[in-house]
């Protein structure tokens, strides 16, 4: 009953498959590295984000995310450097990035701006023995492991200061060509990902600070997405959010 409920479901969203290729992240104001390179250095110290979700648990082939990323600014805090690591599960299919970043951090008269290339590779990894076909001669049915490995290049801009911040990003930038090996699937295009996120700081009293923000999301061929959000941090301490 398990295989025949993800099969419904893989059937809703297969037209969107090719489209949004990277995984979903909530509560991404914590960790907008992931989404936009220019970030790095903004927190003006060393920092790293450890992430692991698991959704549909129980079903199989239920997507699972791993992200570690990490970035350090360095000389006086001009520039950066950060590096992350992205593996995504979803049915038979593997996705993974290793990807690093450079950024270069600009004064302004009330803040700084940041500007970020990130490079590294991307794989995507499909077992062709965890499908089932209805017809066991089809000739999509090839068995084995079937990869592809594509350069991938990202580019971002960060505007941030005490109160507030603004970033606008191009995720797979190059529209590299996936092609597969061992299988009659010719080649698939990384989407481009743009994303922009904004957000401020109000402080209400010496113990409560109202820190709202909102991510739009645009990929190629997939409705405009997004993400409004709400935390409230009391003493510094306790966050309470949506």
């Amino acid at each position: 009953m398990k295989n025949i409920l993800f099969s419904i479901l893989l059937l809703f969203v297969a037209t969107e498959s090719f489209s949004q290729q990277d995984a979903l992240y909530s509560q991404y104001m914590f960790n907008q590295f992931t989404i936009n390179p220019a970030y790095a250095g903004s927190r003006g110290t060393f920092s790293s984000v450890l992430l692991y979700r698991n959704q549909w648990t129980g079903l199989d082939g239920a997507p699972s995310t791993l992200n570690f990323s990490m970035h350090t600014p360095f000389s006086s805090k001009k520039m950066a450097l950060g590096m992350n690591f992205i593996v995504d599960h979803i049915g038979p299919t593997k996705n993974s990035s290793f990807m690093g970043t450079y950024a270069y951090h600009l004064k302004t008269s009330k803040g700084k701006l940041s500007l970020a290339l990130r490079g590294g590779i991307y794989s995507s990894t499909v077992n062709n023995n965890l499908l089932n076909f209805f017809d066991g001669n089809d000739v999509h049915n090839s068995g084995g492991v079937s990869q592809s490995i594509a350069p991938n290049f990202d580019f971002g801009v960060y505007y941030y200061s005490s109160k507030f911040y603004s970033g606008l990003s191009v995720n797979h930038l190059y529209n590299s060509d996936l092609i597969y090996q061992n299988t009659t699937q010719t080649h698939f295009a990384l989407n481009r990902h743009i994303f922009f996120n904004t957000g401020g700081v109000f402080v209400l009293n010496s113990n409560l600070v109202l820190k709202p923000s909102v991510m739009i999301r645009y990929v190629n061929g997939s409705p405009i997405s997004y993400d409004l959000n709400s935390a409230v941090l009391l003493n510094e301490k306790i966050w309470i959010g949506l």
